[in-house]
């Protein structure tokens, strides 16, 4: 289990690739095509796998 904050950045993206397509939701995954989004992601991952 995965728990995260509704409304908090890993919620949007959970929000964003669960919600019907909309522009908010394309909108939050181009915000990950980032090498700092992708840097941000990688560091949340190794949180939880600890």
């Amino acid at each position: 289990m995965i728990l995260y904050v509704n409304g908090g950045p890993v919620g949007k993206i959970v929000q964003a690739v669960i919600d019907n397509p909309s522009h908010e939701s394309a909108d939050q995954l181009r915000k990950l095509n980032t090498s700092e989004a992708q840097d941000k992601l990688r560091r949340i991952t190794e949180i939880v796998q600890e």
